[in-house]
């Protein structure tokens, strides 16, 4: 029979969801050579149509029957039917194949280093003899692997690794335990045999032994703390980080993002217990080289895997943000320390690097969204942060509002949702500040020309702006987003009108101290604030009605009741007699000229409103 027919018997039993271990076992047992098989399993992942044949038999094997010579040898039933009892063959496979393996081999490893250890406490073996027994039997169990993960893929790798994981503590021992070698010494060997390791796991496709490899890696510079190196550790990670990243490319083991997330965590936490400012530029340069080495892996991984892998994506995206919060609070403690009045613009320089890295990320079809969305997401949480770092007092509120409003617009010309939500995000921030802040915290002499104004008026300012950029620029959008136009506006006149009212305290406030407390003096300031309400609602009416804005209208006749309820329920028990008489008068003169305004005009303003309501959108 041919190879092709060989090859297709083999696909057919993988659609089965049989174990190439269980196909290699039924070939051999059928007269086909080993190098034959593996040739055929190599050429079945090219997807021919499904055939179903019976097990070829080798040209050369002997025939029993003239008439039968191309007809296969008989196999049992129970290996032709594996779909009955794909459970049980899921466990059996869990348990014999992979879990016997690795609970022998740590028997056998526990049983080894007692014995060990009972040989050493008697003296019956020196030190050098105790690590050149570990370093054969390492070898002796990766050679074991290499020659068996052909034939046997799970046997072969657990032998690797259990020989990997054997080397390093044979090496550390050297080193930690019997002294043999000194601390350079030490760090050459850990490197070789991450070397090793690395190097058969790229042979054999195996990424247990991968991770085996990574973790003794990062455990090497923990376990070699010490020493006159000064910051060659954090070079040997970086080293160390390359070769990982190198080989999670070729290979596409995106486990091994995890493992170089966290050794790289662990690794520079433990190095900033050891930093001086003697160390700084250094420092410095080898995390910025973590960074940029974890976001240009990110960047390129589907030019190296152009398969769909969400799980790979995902993975990429959260090592680009804790690699850079990491590197970033590694940074930021240091540059305090020496040089602290550059943090801010520290902070907005790596909100460029991001914001950059982003744009070209986004330009490339080879890079994946999330990786895009988590550059975009750090740029803008690097200048959100920034501004306080930098600025402080009223500076900080401004420079939220100003970057919100960018922000968000660019999200909008754009259509990115996440960018959007981050200008919103500021702008609120900004708003927030202000009003409980800014305004509360802010003392002066000087009545309303003072520099809480310039702050009122610039976040009013924004967030008019902003709603305006949202009625501008259409596009797809959340549900709740149709409405932020006009939530913005609501909420840029009431923090105007608030700003308004605390200006009227402070007036007063500063009045207070010249004439002292007065009930005139609090009247006045009441009866002001009442009168607020009245002239911002009638403010709020006339574009509301002109300009078919629902909201003004509905926010105008809230600002009209609260001066109501303030006029009956507060004014008539607490003002002075002058200022309960005024408030009374000015309240009932503006709501009969607007209720006369009103019938003059009714049937006008009525189908004008009744038109703007049925209108689709405000204008």
């Amino acid at each position: 029979m041919t190879p092709s027919e060989l090859r297709r018997y083999i696909q057919e039993r993988m659609r089965t969801q049989v174990s190439t271990e269980t196909i290699v076992s039924e070939l051999l047992g059928a007269g086909w050579k080993f190098d034959q098989i593996q040739e055929a399993l190599a050429a079945a992942s090219t997807p021919t149509p499904a055939i179903p044949i019976p097990i070829p038999r080798p040209q050369n094997a002997p025939a029993h029957h003239p008439q039968e010579r191309n007809e296969p040898p008989p196999i049992p039933p129970a290996s032709a039917a594996p779909e009955h009892a794909s459970s049980w063959n899921w466990w059996e496979e869990l348990f014999s194949v992979k879990g016997l393996v690795y609970i022998g081999l740590v028997a056998l490893l526990i049983g080894a280093g007692l014995f060990l250890k009972f040989a050493f406490d008697n003296n019956w073996v020196p030190p050098v003899a105790r690590v050149g027994l570990g370093a054969v039997g390492s070898f002796c169990l990766m050679a074991m692997g290499s020659h068996w993960s052909a034939r046997y893929k799970n046997y072969g790798q657990a032998l690797i690794g259990g020989g990997s994981a054997l080397l390093y503590l044979t090496f550390y021992a050297a080193y930690g335990f019997y002294h043999l070698v000194g601390l350079e010494i030490a760090y050459i060997l850990l490197s070789a045999c991450v070397a090793i390791t690395l190097g058969l796991s790229a042979i054999h496709r195996a990424i247990a032994v991968a991770i085996i490899g990574s973790v003794g890696a990062y455990l090497s510079p923990l376990l070699l703390s010490g020493g006159d190196l000064l910051y060659f550790p954090l070079f040997y990670g970086l080293a160390v980080l390359w070769g990982l990243h190198l080989v999670m490319l070729r290979y596409g083991w995106k486990e091994l993002i995890v493992v170089t997330t966290v050794g790289s965590l662990l690794l520079i936490g433990s190095w900033l217990d050891r930093y001086t400012t003697a160390l700084f530029w250094p420092t410095m340069v080898t995390i910025a080289l973590y960074a940029i080495t974890v976001v240009a892996s990110a960047i390129t991984y589907k030019s190296f895997q152009p398969h769909d892998d969400k799980q790979a994506d995902g993975a990429m995206a959260l090592s680009i943000a804790i690699s850079a919060l990491l590197y970033y609070a590694a940074s930021y403690a240091m540059i305090e320390e020496v040089y602290p009045a550059a943090t801010g613009a520290w902070t907005f320089a790596l909100s460029a690097v991001f914001a950059v890295a982003a744009i070209v990320a986004h330009s490339s079809a080879a890079v994946a969204s999330l990786v895009v969305r988590a550059l975009q997401h750090l740029a803008l949480f690097f200048v959100a942060i920034a501004i306080p770092v930098q600025f402080d007092q009223h500076w900080v509120t401004m420079s939220w509002a100003i970057v919100g409003t960018y922000v968000l617009s660019v999200g909008l010309m754009q259509q990115m949702t996440g960018v959007r939500m981050w200008g919103l995000g500021l702008l609120t921030m900004s708003v927030f500040r202000l009003l409980f802040i800014d305004i509360f915290g802010f003392e002066t002499t000087q009545f309303f020309f003072n520099e809480l104004t310039l702050v009122a008026l610039l976040t009013v300012a924004s967030t008019s702006a902003s709603a305006w950029l949202y009625k501008k620029f259409q596009g797809p959008r959340l549900d709740w987003e149709n409405s932020a136009s006009d939530a913005l506006e609501v909420v840029s006149h009431c923090t105007l009108l608030w700003f308004f009212l605390r200006q009227v305290d402070n007036y007063f406030t500063l009045r207070s101290v010249d004439r002292g407390s007065e009930r005139s003096l609090w009247s006045a300031r009441d009866y002001l604030k009442s009168l607020l309400f009245i002239l911002y609602g009638i403010a709020l009416v006339v574009p509301g009605i002109a300009l078919k804005k629902r909201n003004l209208r509905i926010l105008a006749s809230a600002f009209f009741a609260i001066a109501i309820f303030k006029v009956f329920l507060f004014d008539a028990f607490s003002l002075s007699q002058g200022y309960r008489i005024a408030s009374f008068l000015s309240l009932g003169v503006i709501l009969l000229l607007a209720a006369f305004f009103y019938n003059k005009y009714r049937s006008h303003v009525l189908g004008f409103l009744e038109a703007s309501d049925r209108s689709p959108m405000p204008r």
